[in-house]
């Protein structure tokens, strides 16, 4: 979680992801009929590289001053990109 002017950004990350098919019911929470949404992932090593080379540029954006969106550097440090220097 991050606080920034007022606002609290929070990543939260699922256990899969899913579409709603049906809203069953409103009260006293909502539930819904959801249906899994299978992930398909590539893990090529070109995809990474290609990761790591635009955290990198990211990073270098930031350092010369360029805005950047709270959410966009909170996946970027908590996801795949980890481990760029």
């Amino acid at each position: 979680m991050m606080q920034t002017d007022g606002e609290i950004h929070a990543l939260i990350r699922g256990q899969a992801r899913i579409t709603l098919n049906k809203v069953v019911a409103h009260e006293p929470f909502l539930v819904g009929e959801v249906e899994e949404i299978p992930i398909e992932k590539e893990d090529s090593e070109k995809i990474k590289a290609m990761g790591k080379e635009l955290a990198k540029c990211l990073k270098k954006a930031v350092n010369l001053g360029k805005q950047v969106e709270v959410m966009t550097v909170m996946r970027l440090i908590s996801g795949q990109a980890d481990d760029v220097n």
